[in-house]
């Protein structure tokens, strides 16, 4: 039986939950795919951010705990300094002296009147470790904390400001359970999948996104979604596996094209994975990504195309050109009849005269009405398929 994820489903008994953050191998896997909801070109603010969530998200790997997109949202919101606490304390559990304390205490200023007991806690934390403990003792997760803790309070809050609406949209609603399931939540009654599970099951998802209500929301969970199979089709190829096809059919793939997709598009055979996308316009795909340069790049990795009635010029020219040109024979006939009788008697006359030419001309022509499916795996032109619906335009990397 297929099974099926809305975002916008609020019943706990149908449906599935779906956990994006179930297959990772280091934290910047992770926030790469919640960075892969924002669209557009790299920035400084998107390095900044993308490294933010690094760091909370190797934090709480190191100290046991598994990150989701609801407990990232939470300790994002909340400062880095839990985590950077937690972490310190274990190493002074490991490595600190008995009178660590003192030794602490005696590189740091004399406290403040507005001091409150867990900021000096937390200073006489830091101090420990960044004074005491030799520094071959150091770990990168806690540096990356430090970093954190040491920047601008000002310029941090601004950077989280920006990533709060990010994970709003993706824990907001019946998203909070569907997308950070909770195991332990006993009156949900809906199953937990991950993307490794389903692909060993052999099993079929069917993802309805609800783009027409509200394409924000569609937009960033399949963002997610998409990211997460790249993810995985990475480790099957790290791994050398690939026993099972994994076939992924994503329609309006204008409303969830991100960079994740692009890799699968590029090199998601080597991994498995077989995409089809179906769009309805190239302009579609330069508006999402930003320039007609790049939805080109993103029509060049597909290998196949399926190609209905087009009504924008661009797209035409995009389905056409690829047909190439050919010679054209033409050939010209024409007859003549004469009749006179200015002698008396009737005259008739006859001839004929034929006049062959060639030219050069596309195999296709620029304004296609009927649909053409063309197979670049194979030798055999184009033949017209007589479709009279209108449809979309269909683009496959599977040769």
């Amino acid at each position: 039986k297929p099974l099926r994820f809305h975002p916008g489903n609020r019943s706990k008994k149908d449906g599935i939950r779906f956990d994006v953050t179930a297959v990772f191998s280091t934290g910047a896997q992770i926030a790469t795919r919640v960075m892969s909801v924002v669209p557009g070109e790299d920035n400084v603010f998107k390095q900044f951010a993308w490294s933010c969530i690094k760091t909370f998200a190797d934090a709480m790997i190191e100290l046991g705990e598994k990150p989701s997109l609801k407990s990232l949202s939470q300790n994002i919101n909340k400062g880095i300094e839990d985590l950077l606490r937690a972490l310190i304390l274990q190493a002074v559990k490991q490595h600190a002296d008995p009178d660590w304390r003192e030794q602490a205490e005696s590189f740091l200023p004399a406290r403040r009147e507005n001091c409150t007991d867990a900021i000096h806690e937390l200073n006489v934390l830091v101090s420990w470790y960044e004074n005491v403990l030799p520094t071959y003792l150091h770990t990168m997760v806690v540096g990356e904390c430090l970093k954190i803790f040491h920047h601008s309070k000002e310029h941090y809050s601004k950077i989280t400001a920006t990533l709060m609406p990010i994970f709003a949209m993706l824990t907001s609603g019946p998203l909070e359970e569907s997308l950070s399931p909770d195991p332990s939540d006993a009156s949900d009654k809906r199953p937990i999948w991950d993307m490794e599970s389903l692909v060993k099951c052999k099993g079929v998802l069917y993802v309805n996104l609800d783009s027409l209500s509200d394409n924000m929301i569609a937009s960033a969970v399949g963002s997610m979604l998409l990211s997460d199979l790249t993810a995985y089709a990475g480790k099957r190829y790290n791994l050398g596996l690939n026993d099972v096809r994994i076939s992924l059919y994503v329609d309006e793939a204008s409303n969830v094209i991100n960079q994740p997709l692009i890799e699968l598009l590029n090199k998601g055979a080597e991994g498995g994975v077989y995409t089809t996308i179906a769009i309805q316009t190239v302009p579609d795909l330069a508006h999402r990504l930003g320039s007609v340069h790049a939805a080109r790049m993103v029509l060049g990795n597909c290998n196949n195309l399926i190609a209905l009635r087009c009504k924008d010029r661009e797209t035409q020219d995009f389905v056409t050109e690829t047909f190439g040109k050919t010679y054209i024979h033409n050939v010209d006939t024409t007859l003549s009849t004469h009749a006179d009788t200015h002698i008396g008697m009737p005259s008739f006359k006859g001839g004929a005269r034929r006049d062959y030419s060639v030219g050069i001309s596309r195999q296709a022509p620029e304004r296609p009405v009927l649909c053409f499916s063309w197979w670049r795996s194979s030798n055999e032109r184009p033949r017209p398929c007589h479709y009279r619906r209108r449809g979309k335009l269909r683009c496959s990397p599977d040769s």
